[in-house]
């Protein structure tokens, strides 16, 4: 990411930067740019540490909830950056979550864990199925893992 190319006290370069200042921009979060991270709100926070994450550029980005405590209209600008950050060849997303529309709509593949055992794996469709989502109602511990969410590898094979 930035810091292992940064380190603790070498200052961003230009390039740096103006990497950082778009994905803030990207966000909507550049007016926190200068305001400690223990002063921001929980969504603020999120908001942030996915900034940093893009401006990073990675080839793999690894996402755990990553719209939990974000309003309706904040999820969607984060999974349509995602998706858009997925567009350049190289790019993969592996992404926990558990608000099942949000797999549906944006993932491609899922794996279903109940109790530490996958249940289901494969395409959206196939894993989301009545049948599963009657396991994921009587089993509360239940997890949606969506990967190849989006593309996880950019020629468009799977795990």
């Amino acid at each position: 990411g930035l810091d292992n190319r940064v380190g603790l006290y070498r200052p961003l370069s230009y390039e740096e930067q103006l990497e950082a200042e778009r994905a803030l921009a990207l966000l909507g979060v550049e007016h926190l740019a200068k305001r400690s991270i223990r002063h921001c709100s929980t969504g603020e926070m999120r908001r942030l540490l996915i900034a940093r994450a893009l401006a990073a550029n990675p080839e793999i980005l690894i996402l755990d909830e990553p719209a939990n405590h974000l309003d309706l209209v904040y999820q969607k600008h984060i999974f349509s950056l995602i998706s858009q950050w997925l567009k350049q060849p190289g790019r993969a997303v592996l992404s926990v979550v558990h608000d099942l529309s949000l797999a549906r709509r944006y993932g491609t593949h899922a794996v279903l864990m109940n109790q530490s055992k996958c249940v289901a794996r494969g395409e959206i469709s196939t894993v989301l199925t009545l049948h599963n989502h009657h396991i994921l109602a009587r089993h509360r511990a239940n997890f949606i893992f969506c990967f190849n969410f989006f593309y996880f590898i950019s020629n468009n094979s799977t795990i």
